[in-house]
């Protein structure tokens, strides 16, 4: 039995969020059951299995014998594991349907009724016709006196009775606009007392209401002009609720509070699922006078993880028992129609604004309903009865909670949520319900729809919420010539709420219709930034001053050498920049990447855009793992090295020990690599602007007879023998032979001279042979390198004495080899050529910035935290976007 049980139980587990706890020992599960501070244990994935064709939810038959008194199968003894089985595999079809109105059809519980063919063409033979399933239809107006607490049970909904005036704190709008246009409308319709007024004129009478706040505010309010505006709306919502297994329970004969449940050979409940779960079905068809909806949704009032989302329906002392009872105790009929999701619009209509911002409802058929049950023809006596007054009051709350939860309900089905398939957001809307005299203002949110599965395992404590405000009369006489006069609420100098009689219409109600308009989830928004704004902002000022305005800051202070001050249009101004090094796939963090690549780029198009140079020099070590790539590989960097600085023909490159390897570990594949994509060669001489650059491989200048120096031999003896008058300018990676920089002359105030490195022939510099060649060869005018990733400016012997040139050797353009980078700013002009250096900013100076800033910040969130106050003060101003209350300065 046991083996058996164990091979069932280890087949096909659900794939849902949470499981049963139906596989617990029953000893175990009556131990929890008792102790009140053990909370129910929720199911998970790991606990949900396919349970066995034959298990049933419910235990059909009592035990033949001991054995199976001791030990009932857990399925069997609750019915958990088949039913949640059913209930999370139906989860994983919804999540399979592709389109949301898919979804709906397959969670709706609409079976259509058995045609005429099917009933007349069955044979005794045949199975059994089972009756199919029908929602209980909730009316459009309560068609019972009392019940709220039952509406609250069949929607899961806490109800709050008490003022909104808080969570409208703020704002303020001024509704003399309004009073005089709807004053107006009243008069036109000849609404008079409003005693008699028909329900048609009085849907009529509320788009009127809506049409009249909006063009108060709409001046000032942008928003509204996005919202969009329905009439005469259709809502309607299903859902199945869970906890009626009552109804399949009979008295004891002989005993008054014994009670035994018939399933076996017992006809299913109306409404219910055929394996009889106790989950009937219910489906409300609302209609709407009017309704606003926008694109965004509205601000929530608390998230589904707060406490509040947890609160229960009903106070501990309530008795639950006195309010359920079979839905046709409260006048709710079957109804065999199909089942629709429409929170005003259909799910496969396309409708971007799918957000139900405010929502109007008409009470006006519930005032005639109580009428009738008072045994009155008119409704003038409503007004002089308390009793009536309850009725009415309480009708009206209950079809607050209905009308509220269908339209979100319906809303969550539009966007993809089910019963099997739980919000993950809340969905909040508000909604004005009156009859044209006294109105209620209600705010709700849903935060669950999995309200459908009631059974040990299934552990699902949020409540939805509606809060209701009012009732508020909209005025209280009316004279003979349509004059209103109400009751006005005002707070004295002791913040007491006081009335007293003006004419016109109720305020309270103009400024509730006007500020349930102007809420949206920019004022939430608003909120959370007097929270957070000032910390962002200090942030993002931090962010943009070390990552742009340092830059600018530092190469603002550069400026080009020209001779006597200003260059001529003859002259040529360029950039020597060196040693970019760019990291690749082998050594380097991505963070170092990021940020060393992000320096330079920054660095390089500032400067580009500040400076505007003609042609700009990279003199070697373009990449830092060129030597080690393969041809994709070596692409990739290139195609990176282009990205950052651009891919202009007057952007000159020039190999690197990195980008082709030192000259013993030079492969031709890499050089033609290189050759490829740089187009550069071993020895280049080209022209610009009537100025000769000579671009040298330092590789190929070892001198050792190599087919590489070889090559490079023959090319600088080409140059020599061209007949030209103009002396080149040299470039190349290495710098000709020294042996340190303690012969080097400072470049500028910032400039060290590191006078203890010594320098290796051929590693560090060119050998003295090659640099000798060189200068007998080309007679330079100037020359510049880099590799050491150190400046240098050294003074040469022309070898056409007396003449004479400079070296400058650019320190690296990277962070990561240096502290304080650089760009050589060289101008030629003539035979001369003049050299700044232009400095970056230091790496350590933005380290400590970032480093003091983001303590200032934290010290700064710290006391904003601990004082619980915004650090920016409330003022009394007068916003186009939004009303403010009027407070007084200090």
């Amino acid at each position: 039995m046991h083996g058996l049980k164990r091979t069932l139980l280890i087949r096909t587990v659900c794939r849902g969020k949470a499981s049963t706890a139906a596989d617990i020992p029953k000893e175990e599960a009556v131990q929890t059951s008792k102790s009140e501070e053990v909370a129910p244990k929720a199911a998970n994935a790991s606990t949900v299995y396919r349970p066995p064709y034959y298990r049933k939810p419910h235990n059909y038959h009592e035990s033949s014998h001991i054995l199976q008194e001791e030990f009932a199968n857990a399925g069997d003894a609750s019915g958990a594991g088949v039913r949640l089985f059913d209930y999370y595999k139906t989860a994983e079809m919804v999540n399979a349907m592709p389109t949301i109105k898919e979804k709906i059809d397959l969670v709706s519980p609409y079976e259509r009724p058995w045609t005429r063919a099917e009933r007349t063409w069955r044979r005794d033979w045949h199975p059994t016709l089972m009756a199919t399933r029908k929602a209980w239809g909730i009316p459009p107006t309560p068609a019972h006196f009392d019940t709220l607490d039952y509406y609250k049970y069949i929607t899961k909904t806490r109800v709050e009775n008490k003022s909104l005036d808080d969570f409208y704190h703020g704002l303020r709008p001024p509704t003399a606009e309004l009073q005089q246009s709807f004053q107006n409308t009243l008069k036109s319709m000849e609404f008079g007392d409003g005693i008699n007024f028909s329900e048609e004129d009085t849907q009529k009478l509320f788009g009127c209401l809506i049409d009249d706040a909006m063009g108060a505010i709409a001046h000032n309010v942008s928003r509204l002009a996005d919202h969009r505006v329905a009439y005469d709306v259709e809502s309607e919502a299903f859902w199945v609720r869970s906890g009626f297994m009552f109804l399949y329970d009979e008295p004891v004969i002989g005993s008054s509070q014994d009670h035994k449940r018939r399933l076996n050979n017992f006809p299913k409940f109306i409404g219910d699922d055929r394996r009889k779960l106790g989950e009937l079905a219910f489906v409300h068809r609302d209609k709407l006078a009017a309704q606003i909806r926008s694109r965004e949704p509205p601000a929530p009032l608390h998230s589904l993880d707060s406490d509040d989302a947890k609160l229960p329906v009903f106070e501990k002392d309530f008795n639950i028992e006195e309010t359920l009872y079979s839905p046709k105790v409260f006048n709710l009929w079957p109804d065999q129609q199909p089942l629709w999701q429409c929170p005003g619009y259909h799910a496969d209509s396309g409708e971007t604004h799918s957000y139900g911002l405010l929502s109007v409802k008409s009470l006006r058929p519930l005032r005639e309903r109580v009428a009738h049950w008072m045994g009155w023809e008119s409704q003038a006596e409503l007004e002089e009865s308390p009793e009536a007054k309850q009725m009415l009051d309480d009708g009206a709350r209950s079809q607050a909670v209905i009308s509220m939860f269908t339209t979100l309900c319906a809303q969550a089905h539009t966007h993809g949520f089910t019963q099997y398939t739980d919000v993950t957001r809340p969905f909040t809307s508000q909604m004005i319900l009156s009859d044209g005299l006294n109105f209620y203002f209600a705010v709700g949110q849903l935060n669950t729809l999995a309200i459908n599965v009631d059974c040990e395992g299934f552990v699902n404590p949020r409540t939805n919420f509606i809060q209701i405000d009012g009732p508020h009369r909209l005025f209280e006489i009316v004279d003979e010539d349509g004059n209103y006069t109400s009751s006005q609420e005002y707070v004295d100098a002791k913040n007491n709420v006081n009335r007293r009689v003006e004419s016109g219409l109720n305020e309270k109600v103009l400024e509730r219709v006007t500020q349930m308009l102007m809420k949206q989830r920019s004022k939430s928004l608003m909120r959370c930034f007097k929270v957070i704004g000032p910390p962002l902002l200090l942030v993002i000022g931090l962010i943009v001053y070390n990552e742009y305005y340092i830059f600018y800051s530092a190469i603002s202070h550069c400026n080009w050498p020209c001779k006597h001050g200003r260059c001529s249009e003859t002259s040529l101004k360029a950039f020597m920049i060196s040693d970019t090094h760019l990291l690749g796939k082998i050594n380097g963090h991505w963070l170092d990447k990021l940020k060393r690549e992000w320096q330079m780029y920054q660095s390089f198009q500032i400067a580009k855009w500040i400076l505007n140079p003609e042609v700009v020099f990279f003199l070697g070590d373009l990449m830092d793992e060129g030597k080690w790539a393969e041809k994709s590989l070596f692409s990739s960097y290139a195609n990176r090295f282009r990205q950052l600085f651009g891919d202009d023909k007057m952007v000159i490159t020039l190999a690197g020990n990195h980008d082709i390897g030192f000259h013993y570990a030079v492969m031709p594949d890499t050089l033609e690599m290189f050759r490829k994509e740089f187009q550069r060669g071993l020895i280049d001489d080209i022209q610009i602007k009537n100025y000769r650059f000579v671009l040298i491989n330092s590789m190929a200048m070892h001198g050792d007879g190599c087919r590489l120096c070889h090559e490079a031999e023959v090319e600088l003896d080409r140059i020599k023998n061209r007949s030209s008058e103009t002396r080149p300018i040299v470039l190349q990676h290495f710098p000709l032979y020294r042996k340190s920089d303690s012969v080097c002359e400072k470049m500028d105030e910032q400039h060290v001279v590191d006078l203890k490195e010594k320098y290796r022939e051929q590693w560090d510099t060119l050998s003295k042979d090659s640099t000798r060649k060189l200068i007998s060869t080309l007679n330079p005018i100037a020359v510049f390198d880099g590799h050491t990733h150190k400046m240098c400016k050294k003074k040469w012997k022309s070898s056409q004495a007396p003449g004479y040139f400079y070296e400058y050797t650019v320190n690296s353009f990277s962070w990561r080899n240096g502290d304080v980078p650089s760009i050589l700013l060289a101008v030629m002009d003539g035979e001369d050529v003049f050299v700044n250096s232009c400095r970056l900013p230091s790496e350590a100076h933005q380290i400590k910035v970032y480093v003091v800033g983001g303590l200032a910040v934290l010290i700064f969130v710290i006391t904003l935290v601990i004082k619980r106050r915004s650090i920016f003060k409330r003022r009394c101003s007068y916003s186009l976007l939004m009303y403010r209350s009027p407070e007084k300065c200090e």
